[in-house]
């Protein structure tokens, strides 16, 4: 009687912690895939911390969160599936930094969502705003 009541437990507590470490392990990947760190290549993997807009100019806030130097190729904003600004950079980020990039854009329609991308060596972030 009081193994049997013994091998319960062992059990119960054998599956909460499965239970536990498939739940901790499937939140770590969905964290990481919409931060965008999944698919990047090289360390390089940027990502967009701010977008603002006034006066007829985007200012984008990038870091590099990889272990090496990366260049920024270009920037742009889109909505609809249109390009409606880009601009090239030659913007290079060392691991940890972050610059600001200023795209002259005039977004007319400010309750319209935007999205603001930027491409870089080894991957690229996306950025999903609306200005008004």
């Amino acid at each position: 009687m009081l193994l049997s009541g013994l091998y319960k437990n062992i059990i119960g507590v054998a599956v909460t912690a499965l239970v536990v470490v498939i739940a901790s392990t499937a939140l770590h990947y969905w964290l990481l895939t919409i931060s965008g760190y999944i698919g990047q290549e090289r360390g390089s993997l940027v990502s967009i911390e701010t977008v603002s807009y006034s006066e007829g100019a985007v200012e984008i806030t990038v870091r590099n969160n990889g272990n090496a130097k990366t260049s920024v190729k270009y920037a742009s904003v889109e909505a609809d599936g249109d390009t409606l600004c880009l601009t090239n950079t030659y913007l290079t980020l060392e691991p940890g930094d972050s610059n600001t990039l200023k795209l002259n854009c005039n977004l007319k329609d400010r309750q319209k969502v935007y999205t603001v991308k930027v491409v870089a060596e080894g991957g690229e972030a996306k950025y999903v705003f609306r200005p008004g």
